[in-house]
């Protein structure tokens, strides 16, 4: 919420924001309800086609999200970047 509030010019760009930028706690349900093996696929096929495209070096960094393993969470939550 914070980023697309910093941002929100850019993002009107491309989506219409009547009422500007979701609350934390909208953000918070979306995630919530996403299917995450559904948005593994989405992101793999995603790679898949950006394969072989980018030139270059590609840096990659990952990270374990801190306090993320709480609850009934069984694992923590890792982020992946990389920048071409």
């Amino acid at each position: 919420a914070q980023f697309g509030q910093m941002h929100q010019s850019w993002f009107a760009r491309f989506v219409p924001l009547p009422s500007g930028i979701a609350s934390h706690d909208t953000f918070a349900r979306v995630f919530r309800i996403l299917d995450a093996q559904e948005v593994e696929r989405a992101c793999q096929c995603w790679l898949q086609q950006l394969a072989g495209q980018v030139q270059g070096t590609v840096a990659i960094d990952g990270k374990s999200v801190r306090g993320s393993r709480k609850g009934d969470v069984p694992k923590a939550l890792h982020m992946v970047s990389a920048w071409a």
